[in-house]
């Protein structure tokens, strides 16, 4: 029997690396208007289906049935997830002052779609002060502010994948200010 080299076994093939066998070429995702429009319109289903007390019917419906959500769950486990993250001990509840923001994925989902959901117990009528809703900013502990943050992709018109993402920010223009 003749041994072979690793070089032998797994040639150099061009945007590949010889010692990890992984791309080493980066592509960033173009999006069409029509594609972004429908994205968009996916995000704020998603939005109300979250506010209205959890509507599993319209998560079903929203989720795509191979995508993998939050690490490796399929859609129905990731459904039961979030509505036990939402409605359960510690969750919505009686937060009814409800606020969502926007922003970009940083980490190693860079450019994805980051949705930030906030819920509070401020109350227009008795409190003093209106709670910050910028994105990315801390809870405000004296109304009690609960926040989500989640990432998203597409595929086939529907919600691909939704993971918690480790870093993000407002904007790509706020990314390439500091740069």
């Amino acid at each position: 029997m003749q041994w072979r080299t690793r070089n032998e076994l797994f040639p150099t093939i061009k945007g590949y690396s010889n010692q990890c066998n992984m791309r080493t070429t980066t592509y960033i995702l173009k999006v069409t208007d029509e594609e972004r429009k429908a994205n968009d319109l996916l995000l704020r289903k998603f939005n109300n289906a979250f506010y209205c007390g959890f509507d599993t019917v319209a998560m079903e419906r929203l989720l795509h049935p191979c995508g993998r959500f939050f690490g490796n769950m399929n859609y129905i486990r990731a459904i039961s997830y979030m509505r036990n993250k939402a409605c359960g001990k510690n969750g919505i509840g009686e937060r009814y002052y409800k606020y969502t923001n926007y922003g970009v994925a940083t980490d190693y989902g860079m450019g994805e779609v980051v949705m930030e959901l906030r819920f509070s117990d401020f109350d227009p009528f008795t409190d003093n002060e209106d709670p910050t809703h910028e994105f990315g900013v801390i809870s405000d502990f004296r109304y009690d502010e609960l926040i989500f943050h989640f990432a998203f992709t597409f595929k086939d018109g529907r919600i691909f994948s939704i993971r918690v993402p480790k870093s993000f920010e407002k904007s790509i223009a706020w990314i390439a200010a500091r740069n």
